[in-house]
């Protein structure tokens, strides 16, 4: 999909149960040319240390079965293809660090980027793997997961900026990408997390359902 001005694009994965991958990831304003394989190679592992510090974090989400195992770091281009790419792994791998239950691997908690301004083209959105909490009898997480992980967030932002004012002359910020015509940007100025577990539809379609049967006497 296009997009109205290049930009950085650093993504985290990981592995969960099963051996399953996970990816989520955040973008920043317009790189106004600034950006290089030497600036990328420079802010990738930036960012893979701020996410190696949240995964950590006590009630974030995750369980320990699934890890944190990098940052790809990519220059996204008008057209909205790669244009330079650079990888940070984290050795060893972080392990979550929630472990009241096991929830399947389609469980996620959504984070909302927002920026301040109106409409679904300036929101952002992430997920994150809720696969260590567990639920309360009406079908919410505690509160000091869903706080635990908007801080974790924030933080990473946070790191990322403060890594982005030190290895570039201009300001440049995480911030939301419309691939909406007329192509908006906005920097992201909170991070929002409700208490519900979503469902990734993917995961779930993937799970291959095994059926049994039980007949009734004629």
């Amino acid at each position: 999909m296009p997009y109205g001005q290049p930009h950085f694009l650093f993504t985290a994965f990981g592995t969960m149960p099963g051996g399953d991958i996970w990816t989520t990831g955040f973008r920043t304003n317009n790189t106004g040319g600034n950006g290089g394989l030497e600036v990328l190679n420079e802010l990738t592992p930036a960012v893979r240390i701020a996410w190696a510090t949240a995964w950590a974090r006590s009630r974030f989400g995750p369980s320990p079965q699934t890890t944190f195992n990098g940052v790809t770091g990519r220059i996204i281009g008008t057209s909205g293809k790669t244009d330079v790419v650079a990888e940070s792994l984290q050795d060893p791998p972080v392990l979550g660090n929630t472990n009241d239950t096991l929830l399947p691997n389609q469980c996620a908690l959504v984070v909302t980027l927002q920026t301040g301004q109106a409409g679904r083209t300036h929101r952002g959105r992430m997920y994150i793997p809720c696969t260590g909490n567990a639920i309360s009898s009406d079908g919410r997480l505690p509160q000091s997961v869903a706080q635990s992980t908007a801080d974790g967030l924030k933080n990473v932002i946070e790191a990322t900026n403060d890594a982005l004012a030190a290895a570039l002359p201009t300001r440049f910020r995480v911030a939301v990408q419309s691939s909406v015509p007329p192509f908006d940007q906005a920097e992201v100025t909170s991070v929002r997390v409700g208490d519900v577990v979503d469902t990734q539809r993917r995961r779930r379609s993937s799970l291959r359902e095994n059926y049994v049967e039980a007949r009734v006497a004629a």
